[in-house]
């Protein structure tokens, strides 16, 4: 199960949104979470929908999985863009 801020936080990782070119989502694979953002990340991790990145002294940097990928609804393209495949 997935909720609206959690799909809110794939969709923003994976450059999904009204604002941006449906041809260009997936063009970026990065959330730069603060420690209060941490347990809704955990969460989208236990689901598989994230990995965990690098760490900074206060940050944690989380990245979609092809499963947060499809959640979200990019096409196989967009997916390969975003999971850096060719």
């Amino acid at each position: 199960m997935i909720t609206e801020d959690e799909l809110g936080h794939l969709q923003h990782m994976l450059g999904v949104g009204i604002h941006i070119s449906k041809r260009n989502w997936g063009y970026r694979n990065y959330f730069c979470a603060s420690p209060e953002q941490e347990k809704e990340f955990l969460n989208l991790m236990r689901n598989g929908f994230v990995q965990i990145g690098n760490r900074s002294n206060l940050y944690v940097y989380y990245h979609a999985t092809e499963l947060g990928c499809v959640v979200v609804g990019l096409n196989k393209k967009q997916t390969n863009r975003a999971l850096r495949r060719p």
